[in-house]
């Protein structure tokens, strides 16, 4: 009992030497500190590590930027000794006398010290022999609302910084509305200065200000590693490391407001150089009934974004369709700021011959260079619409032969051609049924089928409507979504109905010919097949319009009855 009660003392006599003799040491480098230069805390545990330490307490006076840990083993006189290092890289969050906590390590724990903080240099002019320096310049100070402004950040320096070609910058910000956006990816470059040459990058901004009045950009703040004299513990050929954060100054812009004399209600454009560019296809002065137009117009501007630009209104003239197509953008960044330019296309397509003249177009804006206001202008253009080729000439009116009475004034023509029309229809009737019944008679006594009695002699078969397969094209094309099908069959029907010499020869002149839900569909179609549309042609809606088109009627009828004349075109 006494031999195990001695053991027990003797292991907790060791166990008690052991942790006397471990121990926890801080190290602080630099001593005093600097405001926006990293500090190096490196806690060194001797003879073990029986716990993770804690690292929150630190978090109230400095920003954890990294950290790492090493574990060593030495042999000192015969004995062996095992140490481990944890080095923080600190930025402390404020100036002057700052307590670095006591961290747990287990059952070990540092010792609590004190920390002396510095103010940082502020930056000027007389701060131009630091071996880092942060510059940035706003261009110009005053601008007008909306306008481009080139903010530039320049960063110089002597001292060896490995990451340059990332540096952390803070976030732009600003004081009031404004749309940020970077120009570049950064240049690098040399500068003297005072005599010392300066290794340089710089990145440039442009800030859109959005409202007029006093517009503060915050100073911006630069958080990088600096390759310092000194060796890490770890590795005394490795470089050493330190990590500062230098401040800018903060930029203020007086931006004014949109200017009096600026034409109300159009829209502002504050640019350095602004054109209006046009192009037609093809580039004629005639143009033919019916057959589409390409009408493509350019804005260009020079310090102005893609979505600053407005949409070019085109008046048609009367006569004339216009179908304009999505506007296509697009921004280009520069050294000297972004420039954009804005293409929309218009299909043109004339629904009567004659004369058409096409107004000037005009865009106003301001020369920012010049300060005054300027107009960009589309020239007038007349243009000749001639009859689509193998349409029917105009009909001419109907002299009476000499010595023909003029029609009463109690009968109208029309209502002769009326009542004639109505006289021929009983009499196609009453054949109709006369005919019905002979039939009927003579499939009684011959047993002959009475579809058979009334087919063709050649081929057996019964005649289909007038234009049928036609329209079971066009069925099909709008079914199957064929843009080009629906168009060979809408033509071909209309030949059909009304012949090749007197039929259109285009969609456009079909839609002119038939109006109602059918000739808007119809010039969907003829958009999507010339390429004002690129969005996929979809034939569900013009089949249903060419049913409940006047002409053509319910589509119930149309199956049980012969296919009515569909294209109208004229008297016959």
């Amino acid at each position: 009992m006494v031999k195990h009660l001695a053991r027990m003392l003797s292991v907790l006599a060791l166990l008690w030497q052991a942790a006397a003799h471990a121990t926890v040491t801080l190290d602080v480098n630099p001593d005093p500190a600097v405001a926006n230069q990293s500090v190096q805390l490196s806690f060194r545990v001797t003879d073990g590590v029986d716990g993770e330490p804690d690292f929150s307490p630190l978090e109230k006076s400095f920003e954890i930027l990294g950290r790492s840990r090493q574990t060593t083993m030495s042999w000192i006189n015969g004995k062996s000794e095992q140490s481990t290092t944890f080095e923080l890289n600190c930025m402390p969050r404020g100036v002057g006398r700052v307590t670095i906590p006591a961290i747990n390590f287990g059952r070990q724990s540092s010792t609590a010290r004190e920390l002396e903080v510095g103010d940082a240099p502020a930056p000027s002019a007389a701060n131009d022999n630091a071996d880092i320096l942060l510059k940035v310049a706003a261009s110009p100070t005053s601008p007008y609302v909306q306008q481009q402004v080139v903010y530039t950040i320049k960063l110089l320096h002597r001292a060896d910084l490995p990451d340059l070609s990332n540096p952390r910058f803070s976030q732009l910000s600003t004081s009031s509305d404004a749309v940020v956006k970077q120009l570049t990816n950064g240049r690098q470059f040399s500068e003297e200065i005072n005599g010392r040459v300066y290794d340089g990058y710089e990145i440039k901004y442009v800030v859109f200000p959005q409202k007029s009045g006093t517009l503060r950009i915050a100073p911006l703040s630069l958080t990088t590693e600096v390759v310092v004299g000194n060796r890490s513990v770890f590795d005394p050929f490795a470089q050493s490391l330190s990590t500062k954060r230098i401040e800018s100054e903060a930029v203020e812009l007086d931006v004014k407001p949109v200017p009096a004399s600026f034409p109300p209600g159009a829209t502002w454009l504050p640019a350095k150089r602004l054109r209006l560019h046009e192009e037609w296809e093809p580039d004629v002065g005639t143009i033919e009934v019916g057959a589409p137009l390409t009408r493509t117009v350019f804005l260009w501007s020079d310090g102005l974004l893609s979505g600053q630009l407005p949409s070019v209104k085109i008046n048609p003239p009367a006569g004339i369709k216009l179908y304009p197509d999505q506007a296509q953008t697009n921004d280009q960044d520069t050294a000297n700021g972004f420039t954009s330019v804005a293409q929309q296309k218009f299909a043109i397509v004339a629904s009567q011959a004659g004369d058409v003249q096409f107004e000037e177009v005009v865009l106003p804006w301001w020369n920012i260079e010049t300060d005054q206001l300027e107009i960009a202008r589309l020239p007038a253009r007349t243009l000749s619409a001639t009859p689509a080729a193998g349409a029917p000439p105009p009909a001419l009116p109907e002299i009476p032969a000499p010595g023909a009475a003029a029609p009463s004034a109690s009968a109208p023509p029309v209502a002769n051609i009326e009542a004639e029309t109505w006289r021929r229809v009983a009499l196609l009737l009453a054949l109709a049924w006369l005919a019905t019944l002979l039939l009927w008679w003579r499939s009684r006594h011959t047993g002959a089928p009475l579809a058979a009695v009334g087919s063709s002699a050649t081929s057996g078969a019964v005649k289909p409507p007038h234009g049928a397969g036609q329209t079971r094209d066009l069925k099909a094309a709008c079914a199957a979504n064929d843009a080009r099908g629906a168009r060979d069959a809408l033509l071909a029907l209309a030949r059909t109905q009304r012949g090749a010499s007197a039929a259109p020869t285009s969609l456009g002149a079909l839609a002119t010919v038939l109006g109602g839900d059918l000739a808007v569909e119809i010039a969907a179609l003829e958009r999507h097949l010339y390429g004002v549309d690129n969005s996929a042609w979809q034939g569900q809606a013009l089949w249903q319009a060419f049913q409940r088109h006047p002409q053509i009627g319910k589509p119930s009828e149309a199956a049980a009855a012969p296919l009515p004349k569909l294209f109208k075109l004229g008297a016959g």
